[in-house]
């Protein structure tokens, strides 16, 4: 019975995350930005230190001048050889959450790894449990 609740945990969890991400996408609006920057940081995974990226934009709603970041860092650092510095391009943003954007391609629908992980995790911990209760343990 404790695998099957917590296979509904991580299933309710992977809808959550997903709901969030779609949400977002759904209330994003395109502005014009301008590729300010690059952001970087040293990330230690496992034994291997890495250096990941993150690009920084300005861009201008109908009042004032902004500044927002990528909704996550990559490992990657081609954003300048992409757009260039002060290179103009469209950028989503989510008016509610005006300090994080994303780039075009990302808002066609690509996998949330999140939720999917924990779909894939509460399946099966589900599937575990049923075994187990069928079994009598």
């Amino acid at each position: 019975m404790f695998f099957v609740v917590v296979g509904v945990f991580c299933l309710l969890f992977g809808g959550l995350l997903l709901y969030s991400k779609l949400d977002r996408q759904k209330n994003a609006k395109p502005y014009m930005a301008r590729l300010i920057g690059m952001e970087s940081k040293w990330v230690k995974r496992g034994s291997v230190i890495r250096q990941v990226y993150r690009a920084e934009i300005s861009y201008k709603t109908d009042t004032i001048d902004r500044r927002a970041h990528h909704h996550e860092f990559v490992y990657y650092n081609d954003h300048a050889e992409r757009f260039g510095i002060k290179g103009e391009f469209v950028a989503f943003i989510d008016p509610r959450i005006s300090d994080v954007f994303y780039f075009p391609q990302e808002m066609k629908g690509k996998v949330s790894f999140g939720a999917l992980a924990a779909f894939m995790i509460g399946a099966f911990f589900i599937i575990v449990g049923i075994i187990l209760a069928s079994r009598g343990m």
